[in-house]
């Protein structure tokens, strides 16, 4: 028990650090994450790479209070006829800002254990923030915090200090998802050869032990002879919990363990393994089904 206990911590453990390597920009992260299920764009379906106009995308930056912490986040409308499943920006620091008002700006965030050198890290790496939540045609965000690698910005004058220099738009088309990139610099769109069927599903014997998930979108599938696996996006917590019961449907029900963001359980002859886990933060999924080593 305790060494399944263990293997089980391990698992959530390495999906929780998928989500944050998803995002990381900057002390480390170059932010420009590629999905592994992908096809190169063929037919005339396939969007023009300015299928959404950076002036569709109304966005605006703020001071909120997140768990009672200050932050600063950016919020966006979608006045696109597209679902955006995320939107990512990227800042740099302006020519003219001073090392003084940069000094002076970043000060409250010297004693930050991840950024130790808040003013070195944003003139090297920059300033990010995403909105990971797919978002309908005319609706509205959830916010996406501005953060200097993984350590959250809590002063708007450290924002004032910046140039928007790069945003990333992925959005769903006729059952595909495309990655469209638009360069401040240069007033620029150009269309990544990365395209995901979201709509994706195996037709293996690992993958019919479990119910197909259509809830939301299916971004990543991995099939081998002993493991399924597959992420999928903008599913609520609501979602997360009905497919929680149609797994138990299946079978996996055997010494269960859950929370409200996880469930882990073998089947009755203890054949396989079941893990799923889930983000509200991300509305993001996981699952992963292993064959037991008889």
């Amino acid at each position: 028990m305790r060494t399944k206990t263990r293997q089980r911590l391990i698992v959530v453990s390495l999906f929780f650090a998928a989500l944050v390597s998803l995002a990381l920009v900057g002390c480390g992260g170059d932010g420009n994450t590629t999905p592994s299920q992908s096809d190169d764009k063929t037919g005339d379906s396939t969007p023009s790479k300015d299928a959404i106009k950076i002036d569709d995308i109304l966005w605006s930056v703020d001071g909120i209070i997140e768990d009672g912490y200050r932050r600063v986040a950016m919020q966006y409308v979608n006045n696109t006829d597209y679902v955006i499943a995320n939107v990512q920006m990227e800042f740099r620091v302006k020519p003219d800002a001073s090392d003084e008002q940069l000094e002076s700006a970043f000060a409250s965030m010297k004693d930050e254990t991840w950024c130790p050198d808040p003013v070195g890290d944003v003139k090297q790496d920059g300033m990010w923030c995403e909105c990971p939540i797919p978002v309908e045609p005319g609706g509205s965000s959830a916010p996406g915090t501005l953060e200097v690698g993984i350590t959250y910005i809590n002063d708007i004058a450290q924002y004032e200090l910046m140039d928007l220099d790069m945003i990333r738009i992925q959005y769903i088309s006729e059952g595909k998802m495309y990655e469209e990139y638009y360069d401040f610099k240069s007033d620029s769109y150009s269309l990544s050869q990365t395209v995901i069927d979201v709509n994706q599903w195996s037709d293996s014997e690992m993958s019919a032990l479990v119910p197909r998930f259509s809830s939301g979108y299916v971004v990543d599938i991995n099939d081998f002879t002993d493991q399924f696996s597959f992420d999928a996006i903008g599913v609520t917590q609501e979602e997360f919990e009905a497919y929680v019961e149609e797994c138990k449907g299946m079978g996996f029900t055997t010494d269960p363990t859950f929370t409200d963001s996880t469930y882990y359980a073998e089947d009755s002859e203890g054949l396989y393994d079941f893990s799923l886990f889930y983000s509200a933060d991300h509305q993001k999924m996981n699952l992963i089904l292993n064959r037991n080593n008889q």
